[in-house]
C-alpha cells in the first residue's frame, strides 16, 4: 500500500544502528508514523477474529491491543507517546509551510526553528527526543517478524525473572530487581518471599510443570507493567486466594494474552486490581468484556441473583441483600473494565452506573416493602385504598450522571395519610419512615459480597429538619408555597427512579410546576453566583476538580442558570441532564460557550473516572506526588503528569470564563 501511494515502505532495522535514526521523514522513515500504524494494523489482521480489535483510529486500536493482552503496558506507552509526538511535529511542519509535508528540514537553522516551535530550547534536545521515539518504534516494528511473542519464555527479561525467582532474595537480589524495574527492590524481595510461602504460587522458587513455566513469564510481565511494585503486590495477594489460585494460574498459562492483560490491570488500576483479587472468579469477565449489555440484561442479572438467594433460603434477608450487592459490584466492575478498555466514553460510564443504581434501588425497595407488609400489613388511605411509596432522584442520580463512588441523592414521597391493615398497624407516615430508614441502613450495610450505596436525603423539603418522607399533599403544598430558589435549582434534576411509577410522575409534576414558572433573570443569576461562590469558598480547594474554580459544578450551575432563567419559555430546557440542557440552550446562550462547557464537562468527568480506577479513591483532586500524577496521566491519555496538570489548568480557566459569561448574560 505504501509503494502504491509512492511512499517509501518502512523497513525493520537493527535498533542499535545509530545512523539509521537521523531521519527527516516523520511519516515514512525508519521508526516513523507508518511503522506505528503498520504495527497496529498487523496485529489487527493477525487477530481479526477478535471483534474488539476492529477500531479505526490508530490510538483507539492500540488501546484495544492493550486490553486484548497483545501488547504490554510499556509497549503501549512507547507507541502511544511516539505517535502523539510525531504527529504533533508533523502538524507543526504543515502549519509552518502551509503544505502537506512530513519532512524535517535538513538545514540546521531551519530545523532549530521547528524545534523551538515544538517546545525545545535547543536543536540537540529536539534531535535527542526524535531519536528516542524513532529508535523505540523501530525496535518494536522489528518484532513483527519474530516468533510468537505470546510464548517467548526465553527472552532477556524472562531469563532475568527466572534467575530472581530461583535465587536468594537477600540484598544481593536487589540490583536484579531494580534492573527489572521495581522502584523498591527490598519491598519486591519481601513480596516474593511471601509468595514462596505458598506451595501453589508460580512465584515460588521450587515449582515444577505449569507453575515453573508460568512464574518467570508472570514476573516478566509484571516488570513491564505501568507499576511493577503494585502489580507484584496484587499478584502475590491473588496467589493467596486459596480456593481460586490453581484454576487462575492454569487459565493464565493457557492464555498468555490474558496473563498480559491481567498484569496490566494489576499494575495500572488499584480499584480493578483489588476487585479481581477479592473475587478471582470475576477474571472471567476479562475474556468477554464488551459494550453496554442493555437495561433488560442488567435487570435480568439482578433478578436471577435474587431468585437464587430466595431459593436457597426464602427467610434469609441477609442472603438476599448479599445477592443484590453481588449484582451491583459485578456490574460496576464490568463497567470499569469497559471504561479501562476505552469501550465507554465518560458519559456512557455515567449512564451505565446510573442504570445499575436505579435497578438496585428498585429491587432494594421491593425487599424492604415486602418485609414491612409481612410485619405491619398494607398501608391504606382513609378510604381504604392501598397507598404507595415513590423514590425520586436529584443530583447526579437525577441527571443520569453518576460516578463510581457517588452517593445517591433521593427524596421519598408516599401517596396518602392513613394506616396499615396488619396485626401490628402503623400510621402511614411512620410506616413509610421506617421503610425509608431500613432501606438506607440496608443499602449502607456491608454484606459478605460488599456494600451497596449511601443515600443522601438532605434535599428533601425543609432539609435535614424536615420529615424523612412526605405525603403527596404535603409535598405539593411545600413546593407551591415554601420552596426557595436554590431548591428550584436542585429540582431541575428531579425524576422518579423507584417505587410506584404513577405516584412518582405525579410528585414530579407537582414539584416542577413551580420550577418552570417565569423567574426574574437577574435574581436567578445572582442566586446562582452567590451559591457557587459559597461552595467554592467552603469546599473548593485549589486542586478540586468538582467544587474548585472551573470545576464540574461550574458547568452544572451554568446549565441550571439557563434552565431557571429560560425554561418557562423553552420546554427543551426542562431536562434533568446537564449535557441535554447545554445542547438545548443554543437559542438563549452563546453556542461557543455551550460547546466549551460540554467538552470541559466530558474532560473533567473522564478524569474523575480515571482517578477512581487508577487510585481507588473517590476523590476529585489531582495527585500532588509526581509519580502518582504520572500514573494518572498515563491512563488519562497524557504523556506525563506535568502535561496533564497543564491541560487541567487550561480547561478550568476556560470553563470558569464561560461560566462567568453565561451568568453575566443571564443577569443582563
Amino acid at each position: 500500500a505504501a509503494r502504491a501511494k509512492g511512499e517509501v515502505a518502512p523497513r525493520a532495522i537493527a535498533p542499535d544502528a545509530p545512523d539509521a535514526f537521523a531521519i527527516v521523514d516523520l511519516k515514512n522513515g525508519v521508526g516513523g508514523i507508518r511503522e506505528i500504524e503498520f504495527f497496529v494494523q498487523a496485529h489487527q489482521l493477525v487477530h481479526a477474529r477478535n471483534p474488539n480489535l476492529r477500531a479505526h483510529g490508530t490510538l483507539a486500536a492500540l488501546d484495544q491491543l492493550l486490553f486484548a493482552g497483545l501488547v504490554t503496558d510499556d509497549e503501549h506507552l512507547v507507541l502511544w507517546r511516539a505517535y502523539r509526538w510525531l504527529r504533533h511535529v508533523e502538524h507543526v511542519l504543515q502549519l509552518d509551510g502551509g503544505r502537506q509535508t512530513q519532512r524535517v528540514p535538513a538545514e540546521p537553522t531551519a530545523r532549530l526553528v521547528v524545534a523551538r516551535r515544538v517546545g525545545y530550547a535547543t536543536l540537540a534536545e529536539f534531535e535527542a527526543e526524535l531519536t528516542r521515539h524513532t529508535r523505540a518504534v523501530a525496535g518494536l516494528f522489528a518484532t513483527l517478524g519474530a516468533p510468537d511473542r505470546d510464548h517467548q519464555d526465553d527472552d532477556a527479561t524472562t531469563r532475568a525473572a527466572r534467575a530472581v525467582l530461583t535465587g536468594d532474595l537477600g540484598p544481593a537480589a536487589h540490583p536484579a530487581l531494580a534492573a527489572l524495574g521495581f522502584a523498591d527492590p527490598a519491598a519486591a524481595a519481601a513480596e516474593l518471599g511471601r509468595a514462596r510461602l505458598r506451595p501453589d504460587s508460580p512465584l515460588g522458587d521450587a515449582q515444577t510443570g505449569a507453575l515453573a513455566r508460568l512464574g518467570p513469564a508472570l514476573l516478566a510481565e509484571i516488570a513491564t507493567s505501568a507499576d511493577p511494585d503494585q502489580a507484584l503486590r496484587h499478584a502475590v495477594d491473588l496467589g493467596g486466594r486459596r480456593a481460586a489460585a490453581w484454576s487462575v494460574w492454569r487459565l493464565l498459562d493457557d492464555n498468555r494474552p490474558l496473563l498480559r492483560l491481567l498484569v496490566s490491570i494489576l499494575g495500572a488500576s488499584e480499584y480493578l486490581a483489588r476487585s479481581l483479587v477479592d473475587r478471582p472468579e470475576l477474571i472471567d469477565l476479562l475474556v468477554s468484556v464488551g459494550g453496554p449489555p442493555g437495561r433488560a440484561a442488567v435487570e435480568a442479572d439482578a433478578d436471577r441473583k435474587l431468585a437464587v438467594a430466595r431459593a436457597a433460603d426464602p427467610g434469609d434477608e441477609e442472603l438476599a441483600w448479599s445477592a443484590l450487592a453481588e449484582h451491583k459490584n459485578g456490574q460496576v466492575l464490568r463497567i470499569a473494565l469497559a471504561d479501562f478498555a476505552g469501550r465507554l466514553d465518560a458519559l456512557e460510564v455515567c449512564a451505565e452506573l446510573t442504570t445499575v443504581a436505579e435497578i438496585c434501588l428498585d429491587r432494594a425497595l421491593a425487599l424492604v416493602l415486602a418485609g414491612m407488609r409481612a410485619r405491619h400489613g398494607v398501608p391504606r388511605s382513609p378510604g381504604g385504598a392501598p397507598t404507595a411509596l415513590a423514590i425520586l432522584a436529584l443530583g447526579k442520580l437525577g441527571g443520569r450522571e453518576l460516578g463510581y463512588a457517588a452517593d445517591l441523592d433521593v427524596v421519598f414521597v408516599y401517596g396518602d395519610d392513613g394506616a396499615s391493615d396488619g396485626a401490628r398497624p402503623l400510621d402511614n407516615v411512620e410506616y413509610f419512615t421506617r421503610a425509608a430508614q431500613r432501606l438506607m441502613t440496608a443499602l449502607h450495610a456491608r454484606t459478605p459480597r460488599g456494600r451497596l450505596y449511601e443515600l443522601d436525603t438532605r434535599l428533601r423539603p425543609a432539609g435535614s429538619q424536615g420529615l424523612l418522607v412526605s405525603s403527596l399533599a404535603a409535598w405539593r403544598r411545600y413546593h407551591a408555597q415554601d420552596a426557595q430558589l436554590w431548591e428550584h435549582q436542585a429540582l431541575t434534576r428531579l425524576r422518579p427512579v423507584a417505587g410506584d411509577a404513577a405516584l412518582g410522575d405525579t410528585a414530579l409534576a407537582a414539584a416542577t410546576a413551580a420550577v418552570w414558572q417565569p423567574h426574574d433573570r437577574a435574581v436567578v443569576a445572582d442566586a446562582i453566583a452567590e451559591m457557587r461562590e459559597r461552595i467554592e469558598r467552603e469546599l473548593g480547594s485549589r486542586g478540586d476538580l468538582k467544587a474548585g474554580k472551573g470545576g464540574v459544578i461550574d458547568v452544572e450551575f451554568a446549565a441550571q442558570c439557563l434552565q431557571l432563567a429560560f425554561g418557562a419559555a423553552h420546554p427543551a430546557l426542562r431536562t434533568p441532564s446537564t449535557m441535554a440542557a447545554l445542547a438545548a440552550a443554543t437559542e438563549v446562550a452563546d453556542a461557543g460557550d455551550l460547546a466549551l462547557l460540554a467538552d470541559g464537562y466530558r474532560f473533567l468527568r473522564r478524569l474523575e473516572h480515571r482517578l477512581r480506577i487508577v487510585h481507588d479513591r473517590p476523590v476529585h483532586h489531582l495527585p500532588t506526588e509526581p509519580r502518582e500524577l504520572d500514573r494518572l496521566a498515563r491512563r488519562a491519555g497524557f504523556p506525563d503528569g506535568p502535561r496533564l496538570a497543564r491541560e487541567v489548568a487550561r480547561w478550568r480557566d476556560e470553563i470558569r470564563a464561560a461560566y462567568l459569561r453565561i451568568v453575566a448574560a443571564v443577569r443582563g
